[in-house]
């Protein structure tokens, strides 16, 4: 519901009874006017160290932004150059003796005097002498020369004096801010107020200061004037004033404008407007000029000048203002933050959200831990402050009101929160820090106290805080929580297990264990252990003083190590063993050697066996060629003599000279006559199957005519001609007969088919297919050479027969000759030698070479085979640490010693064996000697002793029973006050590691970038 206010002037009147609103307002007006009462603000410059831009001068080494042109925003305010002081220029020793004065002062010129005194004179008695000017006529010219030189230095030093001074006046101002940031402030101040109100102190001071760094250039030593990052690019400051002098509505608008500035501070349209708004919301008759001339008389009309000046000044921190603006904004608001309404209301409860983040409470198992220790009711103040918006705590002195306000503290600070810690006294505050953890202090920003050392701690406590967020890495800090995390679970762990270990000692009467091979309570092992006593007890001396469950060896390596150490053949080769042997992976077994040796045996009396085609001049070729391409040629060349050795063997009367022709080259004439015979068989072969078994015969002289009469005949028949049969199978000619039946009678006369004249189409057809294979088969035979015999056949078949078998052989001839001639180019590209194919032993011997070229291939490789026995050996045996074994075993290779290589191997076998025993043994007694120092000594002193025989047949007993020795005397009775005390250590350890946790997160929080701006670093 709205409530209805009336504001008049500054007052706030209300007609109903007072509002949470009113009382709000009212409660900060009463703050305000209290804090008044007791604070006075100054009124003047007067205690400040004030440098007007006024007094400076006006050279190239000095520059203030207002001075020229607009100034940018962001730009510097101004500079001081540094300029060296130039000494005067040094008179000579002459001129000087006769000045009256120093020469540093530019305004005084140098003089000479009248008269100087003398040399000292000897004597007592004596006078001093007096010099006269006048005697001197040398000094004058000489003074005059100097003095130009004077002159010029005095002129510039009048104009660079005053730089040097404001230089040094700002540098001091610069140091003094420095060295006490926390009590001094640098500012830019414009808008001199000179003003007597009626009823009021004299005002004369800045109306709106801008914080201000002067920076150093350290290269140049160059001042830089630059406004210092800050909220508000202005602050209109009238703590100066009454509080009645400073109600007018219009101030407000004025601070918004002011908030909201972005410009140049020395942007004299821009800040004159300010300037002039703030004199006319304080006097309607004030005046405001632009000027560097701040007012002098104080007049009941307020009078406002630029007067732009650089201020030092002790901080003033405006609680009057603050509580008056927080007025303010209650009545611009019309409502009450949450925050402040208890203030007001008592009734009213803040609604809250419990914040889940851990903070600074740790929990460990059941308990609670903070960086401080706390009670229970101490506890329940940290956790209710978790769940509600307000807590009291009361309590008389000495309760721990001031413990529990550190941790607190700490937890809050933990969970990221701002924490505003107030007190009536500065004493209370300090003993809150006081209370801090140490790495959580210097989190505390403490602005209580003026003295050196309260400026100390604040200066502390920022420059850390800066430094912090500088130097903030969010990864590492999550590193170092986890790290603390960690180390309170162990911690945790090592606790429980103390708590465990008390539990233990005070049940350890009764209960029943269990070690080794002993069941029982302790006294009950512990009788049991001792009957064992006699057998064991040689081992309680050896026995390390905290030893495994386990024996370092087992009975079977004890024993094997035992047996070693008494190894008389292991200790004759051992040294022999220590020398450089062979990977004896990598050497050749002797049967393999003498395999090997063999082979290269039989590989070299075959190289012997065609020791004399190695003079063939084709062998060198053949000897290159790849060993694929030589097999190639060996197949090829006996099949080729084979073939033509078969032919040669043939009865054929033509066969000898077919061969001689081709094998030498001149078969062309055989190629025709193949041709020819393959042509007739062809055109033979269709009328010699159409015959079949049919028998034809003629008697005539001549078969041409009786041939035209056969066609004529058999296409008078086709065409449907009938011929007339007698009973006895002859036609019958009568004057009715067709004309190509009467032609055809001697055909009739001289031609039998199958005894019968050819009266049909078929019988017709048989004639002509018996003259056309007659006449082929007679092409056929005047187709081989003269001195060819045609053997007599009974058939045409036959005959047909007989060609083609001798046309099969004929071509079998050619077929050599082709391949002849395909093998000659084959050689020509393997560049070898064309052999004599007439000559088939030549062509035989030529396919030898292949096997002899072969032969030493195979010698080759049997050689590379033995010779690669060595290998293993052959990087060894020039190293002068090289056992003879080696050595052996690589001359038995060179000598080809099938029985010397066997020893050496076997024997380099046995040092191998030896090498490895050795270190066997060394491995067993280094672990004996690792975890049973004096077993290992008392073995290895006397080896040969029989009684370790018996000792080590139960040495896991044995072991085992020293072993529930130990256990025995570590369960004795534990010292309860000894476990208590680590407790409480182990506790204190997780106490510290909440400390630092809680730091961590705590400074997590506050010097990440999203906490520390650019703004807070400022404000800090």
């Amino acid at each position: 519901m709205r409530r209805n206010h009336r504001f008049e002037g500054n007052s706030v009147l209300t007609t109903a009874p007072a509002s949470r609103l009113d009382r709000a307002i009212r409660l900060f007006e009463f703050l305000a006017r209290a804090q008044q009462s007791v604070t006075t603000a100054p009124r003047t410059v007067d205690g400040y160290e004030v440098a007007w831009t006024r007094d400076m001068p006006r050279h190239p080494a000095v520059h203030f932004a207002h001075w020229d042109v607009v100034p940018e925003p962001g730009a510097e305010i101004g500079h001081v150059d540094r300029l060296d002081r130039v000494r005067p220029p040094a008179p000579s020793s002459e001129v000087a003796r006769w000045l009256e004065a120093g020469c540093d002062d530019p305004d005084v010129v140098p003089k000479l005097a009248l008269e100087i005194p003398g040399p000292v004179p000897e004597g007592e008695d004596a006078e001093p002498e007096v010099l006269l000017l006048a005697d001197h006529p040398r000094i004058v010219p000489a003074y005059e020369r100097w003095l130009i030189g004077w002159t010029q230095w005095a002129d510039r030093e009048r104009v660079e004096k005053p730089v040097r001074d404001a230089y040094g006046a700002l540098f001091a101002m610069q140091a003094e801010a420095a060295s006490n940031p926390e009590e001094k402030e640098l500012v830019l101040a414009v808008g001199c107020l000179v003003w007597k109100p009626a009823d009021h102190p004299v005002v004369r001071r800045h109306l709106i200061t801008v914080p201000l760094r002067i920076d150093l250039d350290p290269a140049s030593g160059t001042l830089h004037l630059t406004a210092a990052e800050t909220v508000d690019p202005l602050r209109l400051e009238l703590d100066m004033l009454d509080s009645g002098l400073t109600r007018s509505r219009h101030i407000s608008e004025v601070r918004e404008l002011a908030r909201t500035y972005a410009h140049h501070p020395l942007d004299l349209a821009a800040i004159g407007e300010v300037l002039q708004r703030v004199a006319n919301s304080l006097d309607p008759d004030a005046v405001y000029t632009e000027t560097e001339n701040p007012g002098r008389a104080a007049a009941p009309t307020a009078e406002v000048t630029l007067a732009p000046a650089v201020v030092l000044r002790r901080r003033n921190h405006g609680l009057v203002e603050v509580l008056e603006r927080i007025r303010e904004q209650l009545i611009d608001a019309e409502s009450v933050p949450e925050g402040v309404l208890p203030l007001v209301d008592p009734d009213h409860r803040p609604p809250t959200v419990a914040d889940p983040a851990p903070g600074a409470l740790v929990a460990v198992d059941d308990e609670v831990y903070l960086p401080l220790p706390v009670n229970d009711t101490q506890l329940k103040i940290v956790q209710r402050v978790d769940q509600n918006a307000q807590t009291l705590v009361q309590g008389p002195p000495g309760t721990g009101k001031t413990h529990t306000a550190a941790a607190l503290l700490s937890h809050l600070l933990a969970q990221g929160k701002r924490v505003l810690v107030t007190a009536q006294t500065d004493r209370a505050l300090k003993e809150v820090r006081a209370k801090l953890p140490e790495a959580i202090r210097p989190l505390s920003v403490a602005v209580v106290g003026a003295s050196r050392e309260d400026m100390a701690d604040l200066k502390v406590a920022v420059n850390t805080i800066s430094q912090r967020a500088i130097d903030f890495d969010g990864d590492a800090s999550v590193r170092k929580i986890q790290h603390h995390l960690d180390a309170i679970d162990r911690l945790r762990r090592s606790r429980s297990l103390l708590h465990r270990r008390i539990v233990d000692v005070r049940s350890a009467e009764v209960t029943k264990h269990e070690q080794g091979p002993y069941r029982g309570t302790l006294a009950a092992i512990a009788t049991a252990h001792n009957a064992d006593e006699k057998p064991y007890g040689w081992l309680r001396p050896l026995i390390p003083a905290e030893p495994a469950d386990q024996p370092p060896l087992a009975a079977a390596e004890m024993i094997e190590w035992l047996r070693l150490l008494r190894d008389d053949r292991l200790s004759a080769d051992e040294p022999a063993a220590q020398e450089v042997l062979a990977d004896p992976a990598t050497l050749l077994p002797p049967a393999d050697f003498a395999a090997a040796v063999a082979a290269e045996s039989q590989a070299r009396a075959d190289h012997e066996a065609f020791q004399g085609g190695r003079g063939h001049a084709a062998f060198a070729a053949v000897r290159a060629m790849p060993p694929g391409d030589r097999t190639v040629l060996r197949q090829e060349l006996h099949r080729l003599a084979d073939t033509a050795d078969d032919l040669a063997r043939r009865r054929e009367v033509w066969m000898a000279d077919a061969l001689a022709d081709v094998v030498s080259g001149r078969g062309q004439v055989w190629w025709n006559r193949a041709t020819q015979l393959q042509q007739l068989t062809q055109q033979a072969q269709p009328h010699v199957q159409a015959l079949g078994f049919t028998s034809v015969c003629s008697t005539g002289p001549d078969l041409a005519p009786l041939v035209a009469l056969a066609r004529h005949l058999r296409e008078h028949l086709n065409a449907g001609g009938k011929i007339k049969i007698a009973a006895d199978g002859t036609p019958v000619l009568g004057v009715l007969a067709a004309k190509p039946v009467k032609a055809a009678r001697d055909l009739f006369a001289h031609v039998r088919v199958d005894g019968n004249p050819p009266t049909s189409v078929a019988a017709i057809d048989f004639f002509l297919a018996w003259t056309e294979a007659g006449r082929l088969l007679a092409a056929l035979d005047r187709a081989w050479p003269a001195s060819v015999v045609i053997p007599p056949e009974d058939t045409f078949d036959e005959r047909l027969t007989w060609h083609v078998t001798e046309l099969h052989q004929l071509n079998r001839v050619l077929a050599l000759g082709a391949d002849l001639a395909q093998q000659d180019q084959r050689l020509a590209a393997w560049r070898l030698p064309r052999p004599e194919w007439a000559d088939l032993s030549a062509v035989r011997s030529y396919a030898a070479l292949v096997d002899a070229a072969a032969t030493d291939d195979h010698l080759l490789v049997t050689r590379a085979a033995v010779d690669a026995a060595v290998e293993p050996v052959a990087g060894l045996i020039h190293d002068p640490a090289v056992s003879p074994v080696v050595l052996a075993l690589a001359k038995a290779v060179v000598d080809r010693d099938v029985d010397g290589y066997a020893v050496a191997v076997h024997r380099h076998a046995r040092l191998i064996e030896a090498r490895g025993q050795g270190q066997y043994r060394d491995r067993l007694g280094s672990r004996l000697q690792r975890e049973a120092a004096r077993v290992h000594e008392a073995i290895a002193a006397l080896p040969e002793d029989d009684v370790w025989d018996d000792r080590l047949a139960r040495w896991e007993h044995a072991w085992a029973w020293a072993v529930t020795g130990v256990w025995l005397g570590n369960r004795q009775v534990a010292d309860l006050n000894r476990l208590q005390t680590e407790i409480s250590e182990v506790e204190q350890t997780i106490r510290h590691h909440v400390e630092e946790l809680s730091a961590e997160r705590a400074w997590r929080h506050a010097a990440s970038p999203s906490r520390i701006s650019g703004s807070a670093r400022a404000n800090l």
